[in-house]
């Protein structure tokens, strides 16, 4: 297993009508945030010497983009999380930030396959198929996920193998998300990408970067001061409180000792669904057309982490107290496997593996 990827994002961005601006939400200019290169747009700064996240206020953690403190010995696993944003809040900076032409879209294509009996006392994921997403999804028709609670996922990010002979660009993005599943026309989410651009010939023409987007805006990139290359240990989380109307992405670079913490609003006329949670493999649209998938080595997910604090509900891939957990196959029209998860219970977390077929052709659009 080549790739390996740890992620964790906690942002928040508007895009106003036409994408003529970036504006955060409202009261984001009381935070401790720092002005970008795009009008509008802010990332949280790093707390100041003397700040105890451990003993701050909730008000506190909120000014400075972190969620509310769990208790340790009744929320382990939400206190882990919230020590993992922590830690991250003490490299933040600043990247210059793009408005790109590149879209994740909620799935596409699914089909359900039959439920499966149950696997060590739990109901399995449920196979299914779609043609631009795969990984795993929890859907609840509750709504659980529009409340106060957090996603997150690890991993490292992962390569993708040379261009072999002169063609188009191909896509493949790895990232955690709130909504986009199917009742949903929003996604809240944030990742890393792995291109590769065939437009020269064949050799080493590949690409990584960082993003944060909250469909139906466009991708933002996140450009100088916070690079990626393969192999980097991510973890990305996605934080939503409703009631504070607080959305904040968070990436963080364990091998560059870097993150960053965004504040985001909804699109103009959209609102947080909160029928689904996600750890996803995609391959984008780009330009209005869905992309060809980059050739990307294998992808493992260290952990994969989903709680929402509402009734103590814990959610997890393998774990999904009143909802239906999926497990996503993405195939072509022809229904060939494109990009395949498999999944890994444990008894606190869950991991997971994605990989596309060997020998995999990349050639013309689907």
């Amino acid at each position: 297993m080549r790739g390996l990827i740890v992620l964790s994002i906690t942002l928040a961005i508007t895009l106003t009508a036409g994408l003529q601006r970036i504006s955060t939400f409202a009261g984001a200019e009381n935070a401790e945030t720092i002005a970008t290169n795009l009008s509008g747009f802010r990332a949280y700064r790093t707390p100041p010497e003397g700040f105890d996240p451990y003993s701050g206020s909730n008000s506190e953690l909120a000014r400075y983009g972190l969620p509310a403190r769990p208790e340790p010995s009744r929320q382990p696993v939400e206190y882990r999380v919230w020590q993992m944003l922590v830690d991250a809040s003490q490299y933040r900076v600043v990247p210059d930030f793009e408005i790109s032409k590149i879209y994740h879209p909620p799935i596409r294509g699914f089909k359900a396959g039959k439920k499966p009996g149950k696997v060590n006392g739990r109901v399995a994921p449920t196979p299914s198929t779609s043609t631009n997403w795969s990984g795993f999804v929890i859907n609840d028709s509750n709504n659980f996920f529009n409340s106060v609670g957090s996603v997150s996922a690890f991993f490292n990010v992962p390569a993708v193998t040379d261009c072999t002979v002169f063609g188009p660009r191909q896509w493949s993005s790895d990232w955690v998300g709130v909504d986009g599943f199917v009742g949903s026309s929003d996604v809240f989410q944030a990742g890393t990408s792995s291109d590769a651009d065939c437009g020269a010939g064949p050799g080493n023409h590949s690409l990584y970067y960082a993003w944060v987007e909250w469909f139906p805006n466009p991708v933002i990139l996140l450009n100088r001061n916070f690079p990626i290359v393969p192999g980097d240990s991510m973890s990305v989380t996605v934080v939503t409180n409703p009631p504070q109307n607080l959305y904040v992405l968070t990436l963080f670079n364990y091998s560059r000792h870097t993150s960053v913490s965004i504040p985001m609003a909804p699109p103009p006329g959209v609102k947080l669904v909160g029928n689904s949670i996600e750890w996803v493999v995609e391959r984008p649209t780009v330009n209005g057309v869905e992309s060809i998938l980059a050739p990307y080595s294998r992808s493992g997910w260290q952990t994969m982490i989903g709680y929402y604090v509402q009734g103590q509900a814990q959610y997890r891939p393998s774990l999904a107290p009143t909802g239906t957990s999926y497990i996503v196959t993405m195939t072509d029209p022809q229904g060939n496997n494109l990009s395949t998860p498999t999944l890994y219970p444990g008894p606190i977390d869950d991991t997971g593996w994605f990989a596309t077929p060997l020998p995999y052709t990349h050639g013309q659009n689907p």
